[in-house]
C-alpha cells in the first residue's frame, strides 16, 4: 500500500510578506536620500565646470592689468552672463570684488523663474562661487582659486573641492 503524503497550503504567510515589505521599506528609506544627494552633486558639477572655463581668461587679464578691477564677461572675451549657462545653471558672471579679488558666480536655475528647469530642490536658486585672489609668493604674485558656497547646508550637494570653505579669503 502506498501512503499519501499530506501537504499543507503552499505560499507565504502574512508575517513573511510583512517582513519582506519592511526590509524593502528600510532599504528604500536609506537609498532615496543618498540617490538625491548624488543627483544634486552631479548637477552642481556642471556649475564648477562652467566657472572653471573662466580661469585662463581671468589669469591673463590679471597679468596684463595687475588688477581685477574692470573685469567683466565681455572684457574677458567670454559670453554674456545669461548666454553662458547650462542645463542646471542659469547664468555665469564675473565681477571684481577688489583689485586683488574676483568672483565668478554660477547661479543655479530655479523652477520659480524657469519652468524648463529640472534641478534638485537643494540647489534651486543657490549660487556657487569660484574666487580668484592674489597671493604673494616671493617676488611674483600668483592667483589662487577657492570654490565655495555661502551656506554650509549646501556642502553635501556640491563637488568635494568646493566644501573646504564657505567664504572668500
Amino acid at each position: 500500500m502506498a501512503s499519501k503524503r499530506e501537504s499543507g497550503p503552499a505560499g507565504f504567510t502574512l508575517i513573511e510578506i510583512m517582513v519582506a515589505v519592511a526590509i524593502i521599506g528600510i532599504l528604500a528609506a536609506i537609498a532615496t536620500p543618498l540617490y538625491l544627494r548624488f543627483t544634486a552633486r552631479a548637477q552642481s558639477s556642471e556649475a564648477l565646470s562652467l566657472v572653471s572655463a573662466f580661469k585662463p581668461a581671468v589669469t591673463l587679464y590679471f597679468h596684463r592689468h595687475h588688477s581685477f578691477v574692470g573685469a567683466t564677461n565681455a572684457i574677458l572675451g567670454m559670453p554674456s552672463a545669461r548666454s553662458f549657462n547650462g542645463q542646471y545653471v542659469g547664468l555665469v558672471q564675473v565681477g571684481a570684488v577688489s583689485a586683488q579679488t574676483l568672483d565668478i558666480t554660477a547661479k543655479f536655475c530655479s523652477e520659480t523663474y524657469d519652468p524648463d528647469c529640472h534641478i534638485s530642490d537643494e540647489l534651486s536658486g543657490h549660487t556657487l562661487y569660484l574666487s580668484a585672489f592674489v597671493g604673494d609668493h616671493g617676488n611674483a604674485p600668483t592667483i589662487q582659486w577657492v570654490c565655495w558656497v555661502n551656506e554650509e547646508s549646501q556642502y553635501p550637494y556640491i563637488p568635494a573641492s568646493c566644501r573646504h570653505t564657505h567664504r572668500r579669503p
